[in-house]
């Protein structure tokens, strides 16, 4: 995925062969978020960035990059470094297309995240950026954090990662 890294669900039964409800209830949500957002982490590549961004991350494939957006930030989500023609911008969750401003250094995304209506609605969405073509991504136009977490997760579901501490540096 997005750090050449794969997903490990470790989820073990208790003695009494049930699961614990919190992982239960964490794998539900991973399998809705997934139905909708698949596409962005199965058969996807490694971002071609060195980092992650302050709003996220990104995974590609072929002609099209996946942005992971982890932290919706104040203003547009800026992506440096990317050349190619965009077909389109869409928010994979609503297939709603999103404004979008390109020049050889950047691509500025407009973005607001959607309300959730749903109790446990997932906090991390995914802009679809469809290119023309492969993009091609300056070597030099690099991200600034390492191993971004997520600052929020489903509601009602105990995330203690949440407490860990992000280099930002």
């Amino acid at each position: 995925m997005a750090r050449h890294s794969s997903l490990l669900l470790n989820i073990g039964p208790r003695p009494d062969g049930t699961f614990c409800p919190d992982e239960v209830a964490l794998l539900e949500h991973f399998g809705r978020w997934m139905a909708v957002h698949g596409e962005a982490i199965c058969g996807t590549q490694a971002s071609p960035y060195n980092g992650d961004f302050a709003w996220g991350t990104v995974t590609q494939k072929n002609n099209v990059l996946y942005l992971q957006v982890l932290d919706a930030p104040a203003g547009p989500l800026v992506v440096p470094g990317v050349r190619g023609k965009i077909q389109a911008v869409t928010l994979l969750s609503t297939g709603k297309a999103l404004p979008v401003e390109s020049t050889d250094q950047e691509i500025r995304i407009r973005y607001a995240a959607p309300e959730r209506k749903e109790s446990g609605a997932s906090s991390i969405e995914v802009v679809r950026v469809e290119f023309e073509q492969t993009p091609h991504i300056d070597a030099s136009a690099q991200a600034r954090y390492q191993w971004k977490v997520p600052n929020r997760g489903p509601e009602g579901i105990n995330m203690p990662y949440q407490k860990w501490i992000v280099d930002r540096n």
